[in-house]
């Protein structure tokens, strides 16, 4: 598990740094957010709970495929609503 980093609470996974906002079309927005962390980074934008693409960079799609087949594993057990 992680460390938590100085001056950041324990299980803040937002990005750093400013993001950037640029419009794509009618229904879609590009947005660039920093960060060092592929892990923490795919964990906030599982938190969003919205629908998304990650266009950039492939590790940041890599560890958002395996949060979430971690989590579908994790409740594969469960029933369906």
């Amino acid at each position: 598990m992680d460390q938590p980093r100085a001056g950041r609470a324990d299980g803040d996974h937002r990005p750093h740094g400013p993001a950037r906002h640029r419009p794509d079309g009618p229904d879609a927005t590009i947005v660039e957010i920093g960060g060092n962390d592929a892990d923490r980074l795919a964990t906030y934008l599982l938190g969003l709970g919205t629908t998304l693409r990650v266009l950039s960079p492939d590790r940041v799609r890599e560890a958002l495929l395996r949060r979430t087949r971690d989590l579908f594993e994790q409740n594969e057990g469960g029933q369906p609503r």
